[in-house]
């Protein structure tokens, strides 16, 4: 489970904004694994590392456009800042509260 926070513009007539949210990754068995989100990732760090495997931007986990990931035999709990439109999802959950949780399917 994941939790979330969000800050909102208007633009042109639509609310845009950035939803901050939690999500766990596991790499098993060294395995590339991701997660696609609805919306462009911003950024992504790490909150807490739970593999004895070092998490390395770029090496062992990261995101490119709407996908996180982890590789390498990569597990953590990152913070990732993802760019939506407010009547959007996230994860599969609708966001359009100030706070939404998101579950990590597996």
């Amino acid at each position: 489970m994941a939790e979330a926070d969000s800050t909102w513009v208007k633009i042109n007539e639509h609310e845009l904004g950035e939803v901050r949210i939690e999500a766990t990754l596991e790499s098993r068995d060294y395995c590339y694994k991701e997660k696609v989100l609805s919306g462009r990732i911003k950024g992504i760090s790490v909150r807490k590392q739970l593999s004895k495997t070092s998490l390395v931007p770029g090496y062992s986990f990261g995101f490119t456009g709407d996908r996180i990931w982890v590789d390498r035999g990569a597990r953590g709990v990152f913070n990732v800042t993802v760019e939506c439109k407010k009547e959007g999802k996230v994860g599969g959950v609708n966001i359009n509260t100030q706070s939404a949780s998101i579950a990590d399917p597996r």
